[in-house]
C-alpha cells in the first residue's frame, strides 16, 4: 500500500502571496460571491476563478470588492492577459496572478517525490489475460492474426486500465503495448501480404490502444458544461462522493422504454442485466444531482430497480470495479487476523465476525449501531424507531428473526443474513453518491480500504477528513 504524502496547499499559497505582497494575508475568498475556500482540492479546482486574500481585519462584501478597515486588500486573478505581478496603487494594492504564475507556486508546493496510488497501479500494471476468452489467448497462442479478435483485446485491456483512471498515461499504453507484442508476437506483429515482418507490431498496437481510450472519453468533452457547473460550495462533496469510483458519470442515448422495461423487469429475466448496462447513464444522471440529491422517495418512483439487491450489486461493481459480492467472504476471512489483535496476539476463542466489528468501532471510538444495530425484540411497525441514522444501515430483530436495510428510515430491502444486510448497505453509499456519517465514518473508511481494497486518490466519503485514513491505514499495518 501506498501512504501519499499531502502538501497544504492552501496554506502555502497564502503564506506564499503574502510574502509577495508583503501583507499578512489568513485567508482566501471568491469574488464574486465571498465563499471562503478552506481545502486544498477545490482550491486546485477552481483556479481560474478571481480569488481575494483578506488579512483578519478584512471582509468581502457583495460589491465585488472587499472594504477593510485598514488600507490594502490583495486580489489573486487568473487573467492570461497578465503575465507578471502587477501591483495598481488606488488605496489598495490589487496583484494580478495568471495561471502561469499559480502553477509555478502550486509546483513549489507540491511534493514531488510523492508517489500517488494510481502511478503505482500504472507502475505495476499487468496485462489481465485471464479475462481474454480462452479462445481468443488460444488464437494469440497460434497467431491467427483476426482483426474482431485484436480489437475486442484491446477492448477489455483498455476497460481494465480504465477501472484505475480513465484518463490513461500514454507511456502505460505503451509500455502494456510492447508487454502484448513481447508475449504474442506472432499475434500483434505488422506483416505485409507477402509476409514480410514490417515491425513488431507494438506501435500499431499503441495506435489501437490509443484510440479506444480517447473515443471513451469523447462524451465526457461534448457535455454541457453549465448543466454540469457545480457550485463552488458544492465542489468538496462531489470530489468525496466520486472518490473510488472509475464510472461516476456515463453518457448513453435515451430511449423511455428501456427505462419502463428495467423498472419492471425481474432480475430472473435474461434481460434485466442488458437493460441495466443500457440505462446506466440515465442512472448515474439521476443520481448525480450534487444540488439537490434525490431522496430515497424521489429514487423509488424514478428508478424503483435500484433498490433490488441484484441492482445494487451490479450498479457497485460498474461504478467502482469491485465486486461487492467479496465483501461477506472478505469479513469472514479477516476475522481471525482482527480477533488476534484483539487479544494482542493470542489466539481467539469463540469469537466471530460480530465481534471483530465490535472490536473495531471500539477500536477508532465510534457507535457501530449507526450503521449495524442488533435488538433482542421490536414491535411490528415500529422498526424505524430504532435507526438513528438517515445513511444506510442494518437493523437486525432477534426475536422475529428479520434482517433488515434502511436508508433515510425507510426500509429498502429484507435480507437472510447480517453480512448480506452490511454488504448492501454499504454498497448504497456509493450507488446514491453518500459521505459516511460521523458516528461511523472510520469504520466505513476500514471496510473500504480493507475489504474492498478501495483506494483512492482524491476525496474522501469520511466526515472526519484525514483523521479517519490516518487511523484506518494505521490499523491495517497492524494487520497485515
Amino acid at each position: 500500500m501506498i501512504v501519499v504524502s499531502e502538501q497544504d496547499v492552501l496554506n502555502n499559497l497564502i503564506h506564499k502571496a503574502s510574502e509577495k505582497l508583503q501583507i499578512n494575508g489568513k485567508k482566501l475568498v471568491l469574488e464574486k460571491d465571498g465563499t471562503e475556500i478552506d481545502d486544498n482540492e477545490v482550491l486546485l479546482l477552481i483556479k481560474e476563478e478571481t480569488l481575494i486574500i483578506l488579512e483578519d481585519n478584512e471582509k468581502w462584501m457583495s460589491l465585488g470588492i472587499s472594504t477593510p478597515s485598514s488600507t490594502s486588500t490583495e486580489t489573486i486573478v487568473s487573467d492570461p492577459s497578465y503575465s507578471e505581478i502587477i501591483p495598481i496603487g488606488i488605496n489598495s494594492e490589487l496583484t494580478y496572478i495568471n495561471n502561469e504564475n499559480l502553477d509555478i507556486i502550486n509546483m513549489e508546493i507540491i511534493n514531488l517525490d510523492s508517489v500517488s496510488n494510481s502511478e503505482y497501479m500504472w507502475n505495476n500494471y499487468q496485462v489481465p489475460w485471464e479475462k481474454i476468452p480462452e479462445h481468443m489467448v488460444k488464437m494469440c497462442e497460434r497467431g491467427e492474426k483476426v482483426k474482431y479478435v485484436i480489437s475486442e483485446i484491446v477492448h477489455i485491456v483498455i476497460e481494465d486500465l480504465r477501472q484505475i483512471k480513465e484518463l490513461i498515461p500514454s507511456k502505460v499504453l505503451k509500455r502494456v503495448a510492447n508487454s502484448m507484442c513481447e508475449k504474442y508476437p506472432k499475434m500483434f506483429k505488422d506483416v505485409d501480404n507477402d509476409g514480410i515482418v514490417l515491425a513488431d507490431g507494438s506501435c500499431s498496437l499503441y495506435c489501437k490502444l490509443h484510440e479506444r481510450a480517447s473515443y471513451l472519453r469523447r462524451p465526457h468533452k461534448r457535455r454541457n458544461k453549465e448543466i454540469q457547473a457545480v457550485p463552488p460550495k458544492l465542489i468538496k462533496k462531489k470530489i468525496n462522493v466520486m472518490s473510488g469510483c472509475s464510472h461516476w458519470e456515463s453518457t448513453t442515448p435515451l430511449i423511455d422504454e428501456d427505462i419502463k422495461k428495467v423498472n419492471l423487469c425481474s432480475p430472473h429475466q435474461e434481460d434485466f442485466y442488458i437493460l441495466l448496462e443500457k440505462t446506466y447513464g440515465q442512472q448515474r444522471t439521476f443520481l448525480n444531482n450534487i444540488k439537490e440529491p434525490p431522496t430515497v422517495t424521489q429514487s423509488k418512483n424514478e428508478w424503483p430497480v435500484l433498490f433490488k439487491k441484484e441492482a445494487i450489486e451490479w450498479h457497485f461493481q460498474k461504478l467502482t470495479g469491485k465486486d461487492l459480492n467479496t465483501l461477506p467472504t472478505k469479513i469472514q476471512e479477516k476475522t481471525v487476523s482482527i480477533l488476534k489483535l484483539r487479544n494482542k496476539g493470542n489466539q481467539y476463542e469463540d469469537g466471530n465476525w460480530e465481534d471483530s466489528f465490535h472490536f473495531l468501532a471500539k477500536y477508532f471510538k465510534e457507535d457501530i449501531t449507526f450503521f449495524y444495530n442488533k435488538v433482542k425484540e421490536s414491535e411490528e411497525g415500529n422498526e424505524g424507531n430504532l435507526i438513528k441514522t438517515l445513511g444506510p444501515c442494518v437493523l437486525e430483530i432477534e426475536n422475529k428473526n428479520r434482517i433488515l436495510v434502511f436508508m433515510e428510515k425507510q426500509q429498502i430491502l429484507e435480507v437472510s443474513s447480517s453480512l448480506e444486510g452490511i454488504k448492501l448497505a454499504f454498497g448504497l453509499y456509493y450507488v446514491f453518491n453518500l459521505e459516511y456519517p460521523k458516528e461511523t465514518s472510520t469504520l466505513l473508511e476500514f471496510i473500504q480500504r480493507y475489504f474492498l481494497k478501495i483506494h483512492p486518490d482524491s476525496g474522501t466519503r469520511s466526515k472526519k477528513l484525514r483523521a479517519s485514513k490516518t487511523k484506518v491505514i494505521s490499523l491495517i499495518n497492524k494487520l497485515d
